[in-house]
């Protein structure tokens, strides 16, 4: 072989290896390409969807549809919109002559119209929603005593927003205990093991009573005009000790004592002329049961204070 023919097959490797070259330089860029987003995805971190929760959920519908029954209640009359909302929220567990003649009951037009327009909405059903969880603290709120508590602190005078919240689950407690011949240490016990628990004054209450005070407070301050939107943010971040806290600040005066604090609440609800009231009405005789009421009210200064 000469050193031409040499040369000449040298060059013609060169020629076709550096086509090769190029080839495949071509076809790595081209499948990169259409991989770039794959590859981002492989060394970018994301972070993951949010898992939504059933409680969440149920919670986020509840929101919903209160949105909605004061946007139908807006369009209906714009006049007075959010009282007839709540009246009609309250349902017919609080929808009785008691409570009408306090606060006045439903709007049955606007009943018809709720039932006319809210096509697959489920709109009635907030009518009878008993407790539904509070997602962020995991408790559970009675929805229609928290609308009617709303509805006594909005729309109706001091004693009787007081009556229809906690005053009035304190008498309840009251009447659960009434004439007891247990002593005043064993009574006390008694009220605590049935108090924000299971009994008439129960977990689903105490959110409810001291709820509505924060909300309804939040919703006379803020110019905001929805209750949807004051209860989506107040359900954001709310905990047990906040819910507390704003409840004694939005209810009583500042005192220097838990004593004072006691004297307070204890002044309050049994100068209600309402509570005085609701006992006559409930077979409920103030006088002999003096420690019962006693017993009651430092069971519920013990857990808000």
């Amino acid at each position: 072989m000469n050193l031409n023919t040499y040369k000449g097959r040298n060059r013609y490797y060169v020629i076709l290896f550096g086509t090769i070259f190029v080839l495949l330089i071509a076809v790595l860029g081209i499948s990169i390409y259409a991989n770039f987003d794959m590859l981002k995805k492989l060394f970018t971190y994301t972070p993951p969807e949010p898992v939504i929760t059933q409680v969440e959920t149920n919670f986020n519908k509840m929101l919903y549809k209160v949105q909605k029954i004061e946007e139908f209640s807006y369009n209906y009359n714009n006049s007075d919109h959010q009282n007839r909302a709540l009246k009609y929220m309250r349902g017919e567990r609080y929808g009785d002559m008691y409570w009408s003649t306090l606060l006045g009951g439903s709007d049955a037009d606007f009943e018809a119209y709720v039932v006319e327009n809210e096509s697959e909405l489920g709109l009635s059903d907030l009518r009878s929603l008993d407790k539904i969880i509070i997602p962020i603290t995991h408790e559970d709120l009675d929805f229609i005593h928290l609308t009617a508590t709303l509805d006594g602190i909005l729309n109706g005078s001091a004693e009787v927003a007081d009556l229809a919240g906690w005053a009035g689950d304190l008498c309840q407690l009251v009447k659960d205990f009434s004439n007891s011949s247990l002593d005043a240490i064993s009574l006390y016990d008694a009220v605590i093991d049935s108090f924000n628990k299971t009994g008439s004054f129960g977990e689903a209450d105490v959110c409810a009573d001291l709820d509505a005070v924060n909300i309804a407070k939040i919703y006379n301050e803020s110019g905001l005009k929805s209750l949807y939107l004051v209860m989506e943010d107040y359900y954001k971040d709310i905990s047990n000790v906040s819910r507390i806290e704003q409840f004694k600040e939005n209810t009583f005066a500042e005192t220097n004592t838990k004593q004072e604090f006691v004297d307070q609440v204890s002044d309050r609800f049994i100068n209600n002329s309402y509570v005085i009231a609701w006992f006559n009405l409930n077979g409920v005789d103030v006088v002999s049961n003096a420690l019962v009421i006693e017993t009651c009210v430092q069971v519920f200064t013990d857990y808000i204070y």
